[in-house]
């Protein structure tokens, strides 16, 4: 039919330019982690509340969203010594909602493969704000009246407690808004949106890296600490001549 035609079609565009977005952040983080010698990883998990809005026919349908979960894998790094960060990785959700139509209950589940690519602004050494998009792909049984590809905007607000000198705890908080209708019905309507809490660990694969993070005050030159005790110790002699 053509609507499967179309959505071929789009899958396959779907496909290309996800395999292009890869592609320049494997280059980015390869070329720029080896300059800024090192990046962070980080492994999360935490919960996922999804609840989409739709429009059939031009009557709203009043979905209830119920908790699922999420964990994935991020990498950083940051933009040529700037508070800015470039942070990628892999996500996957799973939850369920539903809604009433006549008295009976319908339920969908929610199984995603979501690609974040965030740009995060660090005001200080713990607490970051990241804004960008997100790729998404629906795993298993979908439902035939949407198509799997959904891509949107991504909030992401970030708080980092250090641990240990390469690890740190992380606490992110995250809000997604759809913009693609994934209604394969060009009459319909069907966005996302999704609240995310997650929690997990970062591990900083360098240590110039990290002690870039920890400290960002200059350190102070050992020529200078030297010549502040040199001169102590001659204020300290001409003391010592002038009253003993």
């Amino acid at each position: 039919s053509p609507i499967f035609c179309l959505y071929r079609s789009r899958g396959r565009q779907r496909i290309l330019f996800i395999m292009r977005i890869l592609g320049f952040l494997s280059l980015f983080f390869v070329f720029n982690g080896t300059a800024q010698a090192g990046f962070d990883l980080t492994a999360l998990g935490g919960f996922n509340f999804a609840a989409p809005t739709q429009r059939i026919s031009g009557v709203e349908q009043h979905w209830i969203g119920d908790s699922g979960t999420g964990y994935g894998l991020l990498i950083s790094s940051d933009i040529f010594s700037t508070p800015f960060d470039l942070e990628a990785g892999v996500i996957l959700l799973s939850g369920k909602y539903e809604r009433d139509n006549s008295g009976q209950t319908i339920t969908r589940k929610l199984d995603v493969t979501q690609i974040p690519i965030l740009i995060r602004y660090s005001f200080d050494d713990q607490v970051g704000l990241g804004l960008g998009a997100y790729l998404s792909y629906s795993r298993g049984i979908r439902d035939p009246a949407l198509t799997a590809g959904d891509q949107g905007l991504l909030l992401s607000i970030r708080a980092k407690f250090h641990v240990l000198p390469p690890i740190s705890l992380i606490l992110d908080a995250r809000y997604q808004h759809g913009l693609a209708n994934m209604a394969i019905n060009s009459s319909d309507l069907y966005n996302t949106r999704s609240v995310q809490f997650f929690a997990g660990f970062c591990f900083t694969l360098s240590k110039d890296h990290a002690s870039q993070k920890v400290s960002k005050e200059p350190a102070e030159p050992i020529t200078t600490s030297v010549g502040n005790v040199f001169s102590a110790a001659v204020s300290g002699a001409s003391f010592s001549e002038r009253y003993c």
